[in-house]
């Protein structure tokens, strides 16, 4: 068990652990921007404890800020999303008109092959009709 009950509590490199009494410990701390050292805070009224740095996030931050990091990580995702979405969009599009041309074609094929047999039964009547009117000329000579 840490030596407070914590190990958040166990000498963090910012803060001094000073005990006045064995039950009543008390951080004194240094300020990042104030010379010399803060007044102590009981342990029970910390907020928070600094436990570790992260190097170089600040760095980080500054070559995103700059106009090449903005244009590498934020432009060039942004414009590669966006015409992969206009990819994926054209596509779609291209679908649906397949499928409405597929149906057009479909419903057309329909009422061309109606008209086809329409005109096959005008033919036949026609030749049944030149027929009959052939045996009637044959029956009456």
């Amino acid at each position: 068990m840490p030596r407070y009950g914590h190990p958040s509590l166990e000498h963090p490199p910012p803060c001094q652990i000073e005990t006045s009494t064995p039950m009543n410990p008390y951080h004194r701390t240094r300020g990042d921007n104030t010379p010399g050292n803060d007044d102590p805070i009981r342990a029970t009224d910390a907020i928070a404890i600094y436990q570790s740095k992260w190097e170089g996030a600040g760095d980080t931050i500054n070559y995103l800020q700059s106009s090449v990091g903005f244009a590498l990580f934020i432009i060039l995702p942004v414009a590669l999303i966006l015409i992969y979405q206009g990819i994926v969009l054209t596509r779609s599009i291209m679908a649906l008109n397949k499928t409405k041309l597929e149906e057009k074609y479909a419903t057309d094929q329909e009422r061309i092959q109606q008209d086809l047999e329409l005109e096959r039964q005008k033919m036949r009547e026609q030749l049944l009709e030149e027929l009959k009117n052939e045996e009637n000329k044959k029956d009456k000579k």
